[in-house]
């Protein structure tokens, strides 16, 4: 038998899932952290050799951050507001992401998820391998809008999705915050361009030029405006390995999330593994990132989904 969300959802409704664990948030951030500084190290006394893998894995690192802003969004970290805000923006800061205004985009995006209302836009279809290769400059782009909209929030122009005082007021905060991370960046650099670059700089284009698109691209591609209230039939799942899986903050289960945003990354595998899996259609469900766009790079005009052709 088809299943639905709703009926997925009340499988899920009667577990404790949804209660922030403040102390394993923090020891997560704190072991992230720690990662990405050891590997700074290495890579900075390190051969180009040596360095090139630490960049990869810190990359992850930064991904890792953007996922921070996510999950402080949804307030999953933290059970106080201001905690979750604090992480976020100094997270966020890392990548370039302005939190107020990626907050108000990421709530519009789950109340018009893939229709003509979304903030994310249409939904990705690439018509051919030409217009996937492009997909390396979509996390600059996405970084460089988010900038564009937090000044211009700033100086009182915001978008439709930004109505409040209080919220322009929170953007201009942040993106100040922005634009000192990255001038300190730009001062380290004229000073030790070796040290900027080991340290922050290849790892966080790896980030936007690879990780970023790889990781947001499967998240709703293909999906049919048909199904925009199903998240079951128009979010997708990559099982990949444990390592990416927390490092990412569980976020390569897509469909679990909009199933029910609420769920903290604690215990999103275990409620995808026990209660959400098993319902969802094969087409929307891949076996890894590099799975999923090895897939849609063979057949970009006509993928619906690893096991639909």
């Amino acid at each position: 038998m088809l299943m639905t969300g709703s009926s997925v959802r009340s499988r899920i409704t009667d577990r404790a899932v949804s209660q922030p664990l403040p102390l394993r948030s923090a020891g997560h951030l704190v072991a992230e952290c720690s990662l990405y500084a050891g590997l700074a190290v290495v890579a900075h006394v390190g051969r180009w050799f040596v360095a090139i893998p630490c960049w990869v894995v810190m990359a992850w690192c930064l991904l890792g951050n953007g996922a921070v802003a996510h999950e402080t969004v949804h307030r999953h970290l933290f059970r106080s507001r201001r905690a979750n805000r604090v992480v976020g923006a100094m997270a966020s800061a890392t990548v370039g992401l302005v939190w107020s205004v990626y907050r108000q985009y990421h709530l519009g995006h789950h109340k018009h998820t893939v229709t003509a209302d979304d903030p994310e836009g249409a939904v990705y279809r690439f018509t051919s391998r030409w217009v996937y290769l492009a997909i390396p400059v979509g996390g600059l782009l996405f970084i460089v809008q988010m900038l564009w909209w937090g000044v211009r929030i700033a100086v009182g122009r915001p978008p439709v999705w930004v109505q409040t005082r209080h919220s322009r007021v929170e953007v201009g905060v942040d993106t100040v915050l922005v634009v000192a991370f990255l001038v300190a960046m730009a001062a380290l650099g004229a000073r030790d361009l070796g040290l900027l670059v080991d340290v922050w700089l290849a790892p966080w284009l790896i980030t936007m030029t690879v990780l970023f698109p790889m990781a947001l691209v499967p998240e709703h591609y293909g999906a049919p405006v048909d199904d925009a209230d199903d998240a079951l039939f128009n979010s997708r799942t990559i099982v990949s390995n444990r390592f990416v899986t927390w490092l990412y903050w569980a976020n390569n289960f897509h469909t679990t999330h909009h199933l029910m945003p609420s769920l903290v990354p604690q215990h999103i595998p275990e409620v995808t593994r026990d209660a959400v899996l098993d319902a969802v259609p094969d087409r929307w469900v891949s076996s890894g990132y590099l799975r999923f766009h090895l897939d849609v790079f063979r057949h970009p005009e006509r993928f619906d989904g690893p096991n639909a052709r």
